[in-house]
């Protein structure tokens, strides 16, 4: 999940984090969902990459001392793991949905991601004519040679003329 935060200086800060577990405040005349996360810590555990995607590392916990949320504050996101870092998740974004808010006429005023690049918008490599191909094959010995159908039965005819059958 990810919030986003203003501090008074009007500087917006993203935290993200897991939902480690659900809790119901119950009053009689409402009920709030609060959420107890495990947070990342800022500047050692988010990254943003090349291409304009924001990478976390799960492993790397901050914020221990404050690990409640109200649910209508956050929204989901996907961590989908880096093949390249083993430790490192890419975060890809949700529509958010809207809990616990009451006379919501419409929903995608709670749905923007201004900040969260799409996968239209991002620049992915291009490679150059000088370079190779990544996924080209090498240090292999194979030819690659097929020999035309019916091969076989005329090799095999050869080798009876050749050994006088």
């Amino acid at each position: 999940m990810r919030i986003e935060v203003v501090n008074n200086d009007d500087e917006k800060t993203t935290y993200y984090g897991q939902i480690e577990d659900i809790w119901e405040l119950n009053n009689s005349d409402f009920k709030m969902p609060v959420l107890r996360c495990r947070w990342v810590q800022g500047a050692k555990g988010v990254m943003k990459d090349p291409y304009g995607f924001t990478t976390v590392d799960l492993g790397k916990v901050g914020y221990k001392e404050e690990p409640f949320v109200l649910a209508d504050q956050v929204s989901q996101v996907f961590y989908v793991p880096d093949t390249r870092n083993k430790k490192k998740h890419m975060v890809l974004p949700r529509k958010r949905q809207v809990v616990g808010v009451k006379n919501v006429v419409d929903e995608e005023e709670y749905n923007q991601f201004d900040e969260v690049p799409s996968f239209g918008t991002c620049n992915l490599p291009v490679l150059l004519d000088s370079e190779k191909t990544p996924y080209l094959r090498s240090g292999h010995k194979d030819k690659g040679v097929t020999k035309p159908k019916g091969s076989k039965k005329k090799e095999r005819q050869k080798r009876q003329v050749k050994n006088g059958r």
